[in-house]
């Protein structure tokens, strides 16, 4: 397997169907807005994926965000079965590009997943509470 950065846009036709929804902010909203900003601002977002002969196995979508002192980690998935220690290639990427490029030294994301077992394998650690109410 190899891990590697990738400019091109034409990339996110290849990931949709992988990202995560969030109600109405669909797989489509999702494409169009990672896309355009690939195209628009190709500095401020990095984008890996891990292939295993040209078939993605995973991949992982940050951005920097105005005026924040941090890279919003988007969207990353991999495949069932992956070896995690490409998923963390990934992120020291993602770090490398942020901090040399940059000058930006934390990554965040919003996640649904059990946070104990987030910094445990993956050595992040909960920020804050994302609270919400429907009506």
């Amino acid at each position: 397997m190899k891990v590697k950065r990738t400019q091109d846009p034409k990339i996110i036709k290849f990931l949709r169907p992988y990202f995560i929804e969030d109600g109405a902010f669909n797989r489509d909203i999702i494409a169009k807005e990672l896309f355009d900003i690939m195209r628009s601002t190709p500095d401020e977002i990095f984008v890996v994926v891990i292939l295993e002969q040209d078939k993605i196995c995973g991949f992982a979508i940050s951005w920097l965000m105005n005026d924040r002192e941090y890279i919003w980690l988007a969207q990353a998935w991999s495949r069932s079965g992956t070896d995690r220690c490409y998923g963390k290639e990934a992120i020291e990427m993602i770090k490398r590009w942020a901090s040399k490029e940059h000058n930006i030294h934390e990554i965040r994301f919003e996640t649904s997943r059990d946070p104990k077992a987030i910094t445990r394998v993956w050595g992040f650690e909960p920020h804050a509470t994302v609270m919400s109410s429907k009506f």
